[in-house]
């Protein structure tokens, strides 16, 4: 991940939605062109995304020579053309980032909810763990049915089915807007998510299993997955109106934080 470039995660993720978008259109020879493509992706995200990013011969270190600096910019160029210049996407990363700014704070606790009911409240692990199962779907080409939105509330879902915090699933669906684990598109997305989990350790690809295994991450992916045919939980109880209202707020406080460069209030 991040070919040796110390990229964000962000750019990672715009990477694999350039290259999925891209393989989604155009038919590729996966022997010959599948590596030119990842890398080609990767340049275009690095550009969009970070500050500093590499240049061409950079790129060409990363594929061993095996292409050229012709080749890469060839294939650039293919790529911005056939999605028509379009690099502003809401990607699982974006969307697991905005729920989990929501729940920085404890609105529920603050204004009525019951004690302890921020989803952040065995941060950094509940974080950590959600990432490394966002970044799990990274691994399964079959992920990219499900919309940005569902993979990171499945993600998020599982990491506190995992950690046994069922009391701020509430906390979730008030959040993400998926309020019944069992709508088709969130459950099966769960489902997937626990079964890339439960996988992981046997998977040829262990990249990411070994990120999320170092100290820095908390070992997140040692810890134990939900054995299989685990039920979906719902909150034990159903938040109170005063509650929902808090989130309400609070979520409106975030988004005129972030929409609004002189951080005027939404009306």
């Amino acid at each position: 991940a991040g070919l040796g470039f110390g990229f964000t995660t962000q750019t990672m993720f715009l990477a694999v939605n350039i290259l999925d978008r891209y393989l989604g259109m155009v038919p590729v020879k996966l022997e010959t062109e599948l590596q030119l493509l990842g890398v080609a992706s990767m340049f275009i995200a690095a550009k969009y995304e970070e500050i500093f990013y590499p240049n061409l011969m950079d790129m060409v270190h990363v594929t061993g020579g095996a292409y050229t600096r012709a080749d890469i910019a060839r294939m650039e160029g293919l790529i911005l053309a056939a999605l028509s210049f379009s690099l502003t996407v809401p990607t699982p990363f974006d969307f697991l980032s905005r729920f989990l700014t929501a729940t920085e704070s404890s609105p529920l606790a603050a204004d009525g909810g019951a004690p302890g009911m921020e989803l952040n409240a065995e941060a950094p692990q509940c974080k950590d763990l959600a990432l490394y199962l966002l970044e799990l779907t990274l691994t399964e080409y079959t992920m990219r049915r499900y919309l940005p939105s569902v993979l990171a509330a499945a993600s998020l879902h599982v990491a506190l089915m995992t950690l046994g915090e069922d009391t701020k699933i509430a906390v979730l669906a008030l959040v993400t807007g998926y309020p019944d684990p069992e709508a088709p598109d969130l459950s099966a997305c769960v489902d997937a998510i626990a079964k890339l989990h439960r996988d992981a350790v046997s998977s040829p690809l262990q990249v990411v299993r070994t990120k999320f295994g170092s100290e820095s991450r908390g070992q997140v992916s040692s810890i134990s997955p939900l054995p299989p045919n685990t039920p979906k939980r719902k909150a034990s109880e159903p938040c109170k109106v005063r509650s929902v209202d808090a989130v309400t707020r609070h979520l409106k406080r975030l988004r005129a934080a972030s929409s609004s460069s002189n951080s005027e209030a939404l009306p």
